[in-house]
């Protein structure tokens, strides 16, 4: 064994062309960060929100410990919204003069439903009592919890509070770990604020962040003859002491030419299965809602496939393409001048290959030692003085990719750590 890192090439890709509303270039940092609070678009709505503070439930491990707590202490929560509301403003947000439409504290997880209930009834109440003429009102329910907090039936209550808020509701809700409302309000770090505010954002209808697609236009949209769909898909399967007996299927698609506006279809299928067996159907509702926005069919379509292992990727590439393929032929009555398409990428985030370029020094110049290493044909070898992560944007096609699969590997961010 050669103790010796392997050398490959690898492509940096240009930094992309973020833009704003008015179709000026956002700088970037080195990182490809972005330095500009504001928002691309903002969610035409003055926002008000409720607090929800869950209460602790009775942990089998923690037989003696005290229930019916709050999770948090209403008093950082307080500050926690206020700072928030403050990050969302700078973002560019509407919020209202006085946002807080009341604080829910200690709530139990069998008292969430009618919390939620009275919550949309009193922002109902103060939307028709609003005076003719005033600006256009949003709801957002802010819930506090311990993520390692479970309900009477052992089940997360994360799940629970997005079922009550989303499904039965129709309510936005951001739900917020209590550790990191004690850590924003404990070391006044604004990065928590703005990207929960990013969050928010998004959940209430708006946009963060556009590309910049054509560059003689400054347009963040496709051309409508080259309209793209980009479609994720993804299945999560429940561990094998869950007692859960299904899987749940996912896909998330852009409906608009910008790709900034997303859509989704969630199903349940046979457990352990991988292919997404129901995605004629769910694929025919998610081309429906895009044509019905843009007035256009796809003329591209890219598939983001996560999940599936070296063993069956090409058995779910082959049946879900074709599925996808005979569900535009009956949407479109087989007409061929209107099929688009197809790209089928495989995501695999979970693999040990990790890349690394040689530190530079002040004058931009890599640094290289003279090592010496009895396992080479040479023993003095020019090895790196020290390593670091590699820039994001990197792909590497070649040396430690397959022969036989067109892969690639790509560093879509900067690594931290």
């Amino acid at each position: 064994i050669i103790p010796r890192m392997i050398t490959c090439n690898g492509l940096v890709l240009d930094t992309p062309n973020v833009i704003d509303k008015d179709r000026n270039s956002i700088p970037m940092t080195e990182r490809r960060a972005i330095k500009r609070k504001e928002l691309n678009e903002p969610p035409a709505g003055e926002l008000h929100c409720a607090v929800v503070i869950m209460a602790r439930s009775p942990r089998r491990d923690s037989p003696g410990q005290e229930t019916g707590e709050s999770v948090c202490d209403s008093q950082a929560v307080q500050a926690f919204f206020n700072n928030l509301m403050e990050k969302c403003r700078e973002r560019g947000l509407s919020v209202a003069e006085q946002p807080l439409l009341r604080v829910y504290d200690k709530v139990a997880p069998v008292k969430l439903d009618q919390t939620v209930q009275d919550a949309k009834r009193r922002f109902l109440d103060m939307q028709e009592a609003s005076k003719e003429g005033s600006p256009q009102k949003i709801m957002l329910l802010l819930v506090i919890h311990d993520r390692n907090d479970l309900n009477d039936d052992r089940q997360s209550v994360y799940g629970l509070i997005k079922s009550v808020c989303d499904n039965k509701y129709g309510v936005a809700s951001q739900v917020v770990d209590a550790s990191t409302v004690k850590q924003a309000t404990g070391s006044g770090d604004k990065t928590i604020y703005y990207n929960i505010a990013l969050k928010i954002n998004a959940k209430l209808g708006g946009v963060n962040q556009a590309v910049e697609f054509d560059s003689e236009s400054r347009s963040a949209e496709f051309s409508p003859k080259d309209a793209v769909m980009y479609v994720g898909v993804d299945v999560t399967h429940p561990t094998a002491n869950s007692g859960i007996d299904i899987s749940i299927a996912c896909m998330v698609a852009n409906f608009d030419l910008a790709a900034t506006r997303y859509t989704n279809e969630i199903f349940a299928q046979m457990k352990g299965k991988e292919t997404v067996e129901c995605i004629e159907k769910q694929f025919s509702r998610l081309m429906t809602k895009f044509h019905e926005h843009s007035h256009v069919w796809p003329r591209h379509v890219v598939v983001l496939r996560d999940g599936v292992s070296d063993s069956e990727m090409l058995r779910t590439a082959f049946l879900e393409l074709k599925w996808i393929r005979d569900s535009w032929k009956r949407l479109t009555a087989g007409d061929d001048e209107l099929e688009p398409t197809y790209t089928y990428i495989v995501i695999q985030k979970r693999h040990l290959t990790r890349f690394y370029q040689p530190s530079k020094d002040e004058q931009g110049k890599e640094t290289w030692v003279i090592s010496f290493n009895p396992f080479e044909k040479e023993y003095l070898v020019l090895i790196p003085a020290q390593y670091v992560n590699i820039s994001s944007g990197t792909v590497v096609d070649n040396v430690v990719v397959s022969p036989k699969l067109f892969d690639f590997y790509l560093a879509s961010q900067f690594g931290a750590i």
